[in-house]
């Protein structure tokens, strides 16, 4: 009886071990799941802030104001990492006008003269350069009555009705921004283009004299001072390569006695004004 005791106590003390192992084991696993599902959420937590900060500086990136450059995902040029504080627009339309004064000497047809004119302006590599396309419609006035005197083979005491010329150019020019703030701005560049100039023809006791109009090459340098967000001034030389016009003199009725002259010419003019710059719509 007494051994048939201690073989039950024997199995229950087995039975108590075994089953404190097992709880511990247990518990033990227990514990290994929930640290591993709040490993797993901590990283989940850091993804969902990582991809919301991802996310924010998008639309930071593509916040209005920025440059053009930075906002325009197919613009591979150059991509700024930073907006540059200047007050250049990013790209911009100029509309103003001014004033023109010749080179002077016997060869310029013309003294003085009045600009209208038209900018597209588009700033590159971060506002450091900026590409400008104008459009200068120039109306002269003052007109050297020595040289278009010799232009027509008369006296010029005997000039009739010379008035107004007239002019157009088209241009491109690459300027270097030199200086800029958030109140001024000053850039400089050459320009080129081509140049289309018309002068006035005269009537006289039955004669025609005119001179041609030629389309030239022109080419000059050009400075904008840029102040405040909406306004420009600007002084601009430019020159041509036109040398030398061609005159005619024939009659008017008939065209049987017509002669032609080759008169040397400068076309070299200095002009300044102001703009307004504008928004494009497009």
């Amino acid at each position: 009886m007494i051994k048939c005791m201690k073989n039950i106590i024997s199995l229950l003390l087995l039975a108590f071990v075994f089953t404190g192992i097992n709880n511990v084991a247990a518990k033990t696993k227990n514990n290994r799941e929930i640290k591993g599902v709040s490993s797993t959420n901590v990283k989940n937590v850091k993804n969902e802030k990582k991809d919301t900060k991802v996310e924010a500086d998008k639309i930071k990136k593509n916040a209005p104001g920025e440059d053009t450059t930075s906002k325009d995902p197919d613009f591979h040029f150059y991509t700024p990492k930073y907006k540059r504080g200047i007050n250049i627009q990013d790209v911009y339309v100029g509309i103003g006008g001014g004033c023109t004064v010749g080179k002077g000497g016997v060869n310029a047809p013309y003294n003085t003269g009045v600009a209208l004119n038209t900018t597209y302006g588009i700033p590159l590599y971060n506002k450091y350069f900026l590409l400008e396309i104008s459009n200068n419609a120039e109306f002269m006035f003052a007109p050297n009555k020595d040289w278009f005197a010799k232009a027509f083979g008369v006296q010029k005491s005997d000039l009739r009705g010379v008035g107004a010329g007239f002019t157009d150019e088209l241009t491109m020019g690459l300027h270097v921004v030199i200086a800029g703030s958030r109140k001024l701005s000053l850039t400089a560049g050459p320009m080129a283009g081509g140049k289309l100039t018309n002068l006035p023809s005269m009537k006289l006791d039955g004669m025609m004299y005119y001179v041609s109009a030629p389309i030239s090459f022109c080419y000059g340098l050009k400075t904008n001072l840029y102040i405040g967000d909406h306004f420009y001034c600007y002084a601009q030389y430019s020159n041509s390569t036109t040398t030398n016009m061609v005159s005619y003199t024939s009659q008017i009725v008939t065209d049987y006695s017509q002669t032609v002259r080759h008169i040397p010419v400068d076309m070299g003019t200095i002009r300044v004004g102001a703009v307004l710059v504008l928004e494009p719509w497009w």
